[in-house]
């Protein structure tokens, strides 16, 4: 064997230890997770969250508002059968208690109208900004960035030549 060959073999040999020594586990590990974090902070889930968490809070206080005006409206047709059932029972069926209730069921229907009408609308908002998130997510996922196309050289055409018919 010559000296060559014994250096060569002696390099081999030596060849998983150095490569074992120049892995450093806390290195790649440390760049993986920054490269994870990165890709999180581009991606839209944090947009996503904040946007579900505003709305989450408007129908927080769209349900609050609700609450309150549906016991406003309990407290009122009570009211109203109240003051019906004392006119009826006192033998007197005045104008004043049919306007009165006529009064309090319109007041009760229109702060429900309005009241169901605005829950319906944040509902609705909500539902699409969950689903244009959930899309995204979702196309995002199926559709993963494409690499860029590379042109193909273009082609020259040549005039093709008329044959030439001997006489």
């Amino acid at each position: 064997m010559t000296r060559i060959e014994r250096q060569l073999d002696q390099r081999l040999v030596q060849l998983p230890a150095d490569i074992a020594e120049g892995i450093n586990p806390k290195a790649i590990a440390a760049t993986i997770n920054e490269s994870l974090r990165q890709q999180f902070v581009q991606s839209t889930i944090p947009a996503t969250a904040e946007a579900l968490a505003v709305a989450a809070a408007q129908i927080k206080k769209a349900t609050a508002e609700f609450g309150r005006s549906a016991t406003h409206l309990v407290t009122l047709t009570r009211r109203g059968g109240r003051r019906a059932q004392g006119d009826r029972q006192s033998g007197s069926t005045s104008s004043h208690a049919v306007s009165s209730t006529r009064r309090a069921a319109n007041e009760l229907v229109s702060v429900f109208r309005e009241e169901y009408r605005w829950s319906v609308y944040t509902l609705t908002g909500l539902a699409l900004l969950v689903g244009i998130g959930v899309g995204m997510w979702y196309q995002r996922w199926i559709d993963p960035p494409s690499q860029p196309v590379e042109r193909a050289p273009a082609v020259q055409r040549v005039q093709p030549s008329s044959p030439r018919i001997k006489p």
